[in-house]
């Protein structure tokens, strides 16, 4: 460097550096809000699951279905099996988010 300021060579390396910066910068941040995005489906998707499990254990279960606004992207699918138990029926309910997530609940049901 001379008395009147930097070389362009200087210039231009210092820019590049901070090119490679922000561009690692944004790399991360745009990964970090996707896994938030997900994150997010999963709790809501979570949340809809149980209650909708313990809705099926008051009513009644059904087999298939949406839910409505604002959640109408989450879809759910629930399966009953026997339990081991006599006059018992294991109720599994899973949750399908609008990015693919899953989300899977158990319950107990008394058999009818």
């Amino acid at each position: 460097m001379n008395s009147r300021g930097f070389s362009l060579l200087e210039v231009m390396l210092s820019l590049a550096i901070v090119a490679g910066l922000v561009v690692s910068t944004l790399g991360v941040v745009n990964h970090h809000l996707e896994v938030l995005r997900e994150r997010r489906e999963l709790a809501v998707a979570s949340a809809l699951a149980e209650l909708k499990l313990w809705e099926m254990l008051r009513e009644g279960v059904r087999k298939e279905g949406s839910f409505e606004p604002p959640h109408e992207g989450y879809r759910f699918e629930a399966r009953l099996e026997p339990a081991v138990w006599e006059h018992l029926s294991f109720l599994t309910l899973e949750v399908r988010a609008p990015g693919g997530g899953r989300v899977a609940l158990q319950g107990l049901l008394r058999a009818e």
